[in-house]
């Protein structure tokens, strides 16, 4: 009797592991076809996809330039056309050349974009000029330091322009005395002419951009990071290619001959053909989009430069993305599927209730209750790690300590739901208007702290008087009252700790928090 009880057991066993099995089996062979025709399909169309991709993103950093050489075309029209640099042309006007020197500061303080701002005459002497420092420092050259360009080809072209057009020069590398400057300062020049109401001409407005800003505006903006983008001269010069020796050829007797219609000369013929592509060659894939380097929109440039952004996606990324990947995550589910399905009814309420519990756990642990921004402890982490990454990526990073006036007396004086009302606006203008790469965190009950990733002080400070406008309108929409706080900025130095980063903007506010008291007392 036991022996047939083993063997009815056993025969029990077998027929469960046989249907267990066939079902595994049958299972199994429809996800290999349902896996094999993802995979050819996928396979076809991921080309398609990553080309889509690639063109969209040079396409979205061929409009990044447009705009940023818009804001340029925008300033020299409002220099230009601006009536004290026609009285300081015309008539010598000291006090006019006083508030136009004052004016060319302003513009060139507020977009930390220029190398120099000029203002010449019809004879091509300099009027006014204001260069950059290394340290972005924006610095008068005295009367007897101006210059005489008549000869200079941006001056001698602007002199033919109708009024409100441009000139735009190439891209190439600042030269003082006959020589490249050193270090090299990329640059592109814009004039434009001033003249009266009748067309008599009084002078040229020429501003020189600098162009690491347009180099820098490139990789910022690139989506693929592991992948290069150069940015080619109709020559065929690499103007951008990430290893300095072989940039700026042109410029240079010894580098006369690198240049990227050298070293790819197929992939140049084919793209000189067209604005817009992919070009294959033996190496990998490149994706190339034309655009004139000068002011767009509503900015009559008269003439401008063609050059090439070029993005470069190796053999080694073509097959890891299409290839490993896809055959990897075939080879997975074949295997991970069929226990995935079931224990995925088993598991699937109660893990979702964990994870929920787990990231409101981990939510409320890093963030502040009453605004939901970072709290004081989390946002200290972020800082650390925001510091570590700036360092290696050798990028400007910057803090503000803000501490809210008058949160006190709204408590004492109407309860401490008003008090909130005034954090919670706080907390939603610095949400509305900081970009989606920064941070920003309540550290204690009036005080916030907002870190600025790849910003320098200036910069941040333009951003924190936008977040001042907004908390001003809300408080008046919400109270019938002005909102305020004060701040102090500060840049991120060598040495620095979050710590040490902190306590310099901490201190930086309170100057600016004395100052607002004595105003209210004063008051």
């Amino acid at each position: 009797m036991q022996n047939v009880a083993v063997k009815y057991r056993d025969g029990i066993l077998r027929k469960k592991r046989a249907k267990v099995l066939s079902y595994v089996w049958l299972l199994s062979l429809f996800l290999a076809f349902v896996f094999t025709l993802v995979f050819v399909k996928t396979n076809y169309s991921i080309e398609d996809r990553r080309e889509v991709s690639y063109l969209e993103s040079l396409g979205d950093i061929r409009n990044a330039i447009d705009n940023e050489l818009g804001v340029v075309g925008t300033d020299l029209h409002y220099i230009s056309s601006s009536v004290l640099t026609k009285s300081t042309l015309e008539e010598g006007d000291e006090t006019a050349k006083a508030y136009l020197t004052s004016l060319m500061f302003q513009v060139g303080a507020l977009h930390d974009r220029y190398s120099q701002i000029r203002v010449l005459d019809k004879y091509g002497q300099e009027v006014v000029r204001i260069d950059q420092l290394p340290d972005t420092t924006l610095f008068l050259i005295p009367d007897d330091k101006l210059q005489k360009k008549a000869n200079r080809y941006y001056f001698r072209d602007a002199l033919e322009l109708e009024s409100g057009e441009v000139y735009t020069s190439k891209f190439d590398l600042n030269i003082e005395n006959g020589k490249v400057e050193k270090p090299i300062k990329p640059t592109i020049r814009f004039s434009s002419p001033v003249r009266q109401e009748d067309g008599t001409l009084l002078g040229v407005t020429v501003i020189n951009y600098n162009g690491e800003k347009l180099l820098k505006l490139i990789d910022r903006s690139n989506r693929f990071k592991g992948n290069p983008i150069y940015l080619i001269n109709k020559e065929g010069y690499y103007l951008k290619e990430g290893e300095a020796e072989k940039e700026w050829g042109f410029m240079f007797d010894s580098r006369k001959e690198v240049r990227f219609s050298h070293d790819y000369p197929e992939i140049w013929r084919q793209l000189t053909q067209t604005n817009i592509g992919k070009f294959v060659s033996d190496d990998g894939e490149y994706y190339a989009v034309k655009l004139e380097l000068k002011p767009g929109g509503v900015h009559r440039a008269i003439n401008a430069e063609e050059v090439y952004l070029v993005q470069f996606v190796s053999n080694a990324y073509v097959t890891e993305s299409q290839g490993s990947l896809i055959y990897g995550l075939v080879i997975l589910g074949l295997f991970l599927v069929p226990l995935l399905a079931f224990l995925a009814y088993k598991l699937a309420i109660s893990q979702v209730e964990r994870e929920y519990l787990l990231n409101e756990l981990v939510f409320e642990a890093s963030h502040d209750p009453l605004t939901e921004l970072y709290n004081r402890r989390a946002i200290i982490e972020q800082l650390q790690r925001n510091i570590q990454l700036s360092r290696r990526r050798h990028s400007e990073m910057a803090v503000s300590f803000i501490d809210v006036n008058d949160l006190k007396m709204t408590n004492d004086h109407f309860g401490h739901d008003a008090g909130d009302e005034m954090i919670v606006g706080l907390a939603t203008s610095i949400r509305q208007t900081v970009r989606g790469s920064d941070l920003a965190a309540r550290i204690g009950g009036d005080e916030f702290l907002i870190v600025f990733d790849d910003c320098d002080v200036s910069e941040a400070n333009f951003i924190m008087e936008r977040i001042q406008k907004k908390y001003a309108d809300l408080g008046k929409e919400a109270k019938n009252t002005t909102w305020h706080f004060s701040y102090g900025c500060a840049q991120l130095q060598a040495n620095d700790t979050p710590e040490s980063l902190i306590e310099r903007a901490d201190k930086i506010m309170y100057k600016y928090k004395q100052a607002y008291k004595q105003s209210q007392h004063l008051g």
